[in-house]
Order: C-alpha cells, then structure tokens, then sequence
C-alpha cells in the first residue's frame, strides 16, 4: 500500500505547459449520435423521470420540502434524507 502526503488541488497549466487544457462551456460540445448520444437520449427521456419519481416514492423531495419551508407534512426516513436530491 502507498501512503500520499499532501493536499489537493485543482491543477493551472503553467506557462510553459506543452498542451493547455481548458474547460468547456457548457455549449462548447453537442454529442449528436453514436453510444454517448444514445446514453444522452436515455438519461433525457427516462433516467432523469425514473429517479425523480424513486425520490418521490422515497419521501425524498418531500423531506426537502419541509427542510424549504414549503410543506409542513411530517417527514421520512433519516434526518439527512433531503439531501440525496
């Protein structure tokens, strides 16, 4: 096993780094086919819906509803529940 010392840290590139990564925006890319476009497809259509409705189900949103103020129904589950959302 190795033992690492230290902290971390988002990494620059230095000045006389060869290559400069830099990040995208959010528009920067369109993935328009092929097996990440078809995993966009499905997260789009079903995964997002599917998971709202297990957190639903869960009692999830509605504890983070209480936690917000905007319902006063008697929570569920661990305290710590609501902020699985």
């Amino acid at each position: 096993m190795h033992s690492v010392q230290g902290s971390a840290s988002c990494v620059a590139p230095t000045a006389s780094a060869r290559v400069r990564l830099r990040p995208l925006d959010p528009t920067g890319v369109r993935i328009l086919g092929g097996l990440l476009g078809e995993r966009q497809r499905v997260n789009r259509e079903v995964t997002l819906f599917r998971g709202a409705e297990e957190l639903e189900r869960a009692g999830t949103l509605e504890n983070l509803r209480i936690a917000a103020g905007r319902s006063t129904s008697e929570r569920r589950g661990r305290v710590f529940s609501d902020s699985d959302v």
